[in-house]
């Protein structure tokens, strides 16, 4: 019998031992993938920003001959008036000039989007990872733990929650190269945000946390006889992103931040619902709400506002950077009609 049981021991120490060199084994080979994944990540990120700025080289110096070709088609003032032939001239000079600044503007905005989505790669990455070990370290667990027992903690159905939360996201994502434009990037990465407050409001027993509202750095919004609608909603709605607020307080946000006409709008349109301003997120969406308050305090009218200020800058009383600055606003106006139609 002793020498059965050692030769028991024996092949259990021998296994053991397997097993221990099997496991080395992958998490070295693990550990190398990782490596080289890396290594061919960064490869591949440093040829991408060699080609950009290669490529932005070669922009700028088709922008920078452009503008020296173009200071031959101004006309100098020598007493005489221009001919018909320098008009044209000045014309097109002045209109390539505004259409390669422009141009300079909208490149300027394309590579900010690029890095926002290398960044939102390496994200994405990163939680695709962190998820692949909590994988693997759930799965090392189940081969200990048999089945649940009498004594179940309560932080079981918070880690179940956890889990089904990660797996929403993931699925939410999807592949990141299926992305059709920067606008659906941003919401993408805005819905996956707010994923994440909605998971860190509750807490280990299940009961939500008290919500606190950020403080906002812009003065109340009073009524359109006192400041610039389209300014300021711009200014509300970044700082919403920026600070962040939870998707459901954004209403609540709105309140806090207004007074006189725009404080009492909002206290009229809970009551035609039924409730008070704090339940009106369960009846009306932040989206439907930005409809009604457009329409309510004429902030949609974009066309209009860029011809009038267009006009007011027109007029030889503004500064020459002062101008093309202004001129790169309007030109980035959705739905601007450059033919005038908006004209009234």
């Amino acid at each position: 019998m002793g020498g059965v049981r050692l030769a028991q021991l024996a092949l259990i120490q021998a296994e053991e031992q397997r097993q221990a060199a099997a496991e080395a084994a992958r998490l070295q080979a693990e550990a190398a993938a990782a490596a080289e994944r890396q290594r061919l990540q960064a490869e591949a990120e440093a040829h991408t920003r060699a080609r950009r700025k290669e490529a932005q080289e070669l922009l700028q110096r088709h922008e920078a001959a452009s503008i020296e070709r173009l200071k031959y088609w101004h006309f100098e003032p020598n007493g005489d008036e221009p001919t018909l032939e320098e008009q044209h001239e000045e014309f097109l000079s002045k209109l390539v000039s505004r259409l390669l600044y422009t141009c300079n503007y909208q490149r300027a905005e394309l590579e900010k989007q690029h890095q926002e989505l290398a960044d939102l790669r390496r994200i994405v990455q990163g939680h695709e990872d962190a998820t692949q070990a909590i994988n693997a370290r759930v799965l090392d667990l189940e081969q200990f733990v048999p089945g649940p027992d009498a004594g179940t903690s309560n932080s079981e159905p918070s880690s179940r929650q956890l889990e089904e939360r990660v797996d929403h996201v993931v699925a939410m994502l999807g592949d990141i190269s299926a992305f059709a434009a920067p606008t659906t990037i941003s919401s993408q990465l805005h819905t996956l945000k707010t994923e994440v407050q909605q998971l860190h409001s509750t807490n280990s027993e299940g009961n939500p946390k008290l919500y606190k509202m950020p403080t906002f750095q812009l003065e109340k919004f009073d009524d359109y006889t006192h400041q610039d609608l389209v300014l300021w909603w711009e200014a509300f709605t970044t700082q919403l992103r920026i600070l962040p607020v939870a998707k459901h307080a954004y209403i609540g946000a709105l309140f806090l931040n207004s007074k006189g006409a725009c404080l009492t709008w909002l206290t009229h349109l809970a009551a035609t619902h039924g409730v008070d301003v704090v339940d009106l997120r369960d009846k009306i969406t932040w989206e439907e709400l930005t409809r009604l308050w457009k329409k309510r305090f004429i902030v949609d009218d974009a066309p209009a506002l860029a011809i009038n200020r267009l006009f007011t800058m027109t007029q030889g009383n503004t500064a020459t950077r002062d101008w093309l600055t202004e001129w790169q606003k309007i030109a980035t106006t959705p739905d601007l009609d450059l033919p005038f139609t908006h004209l009234r």
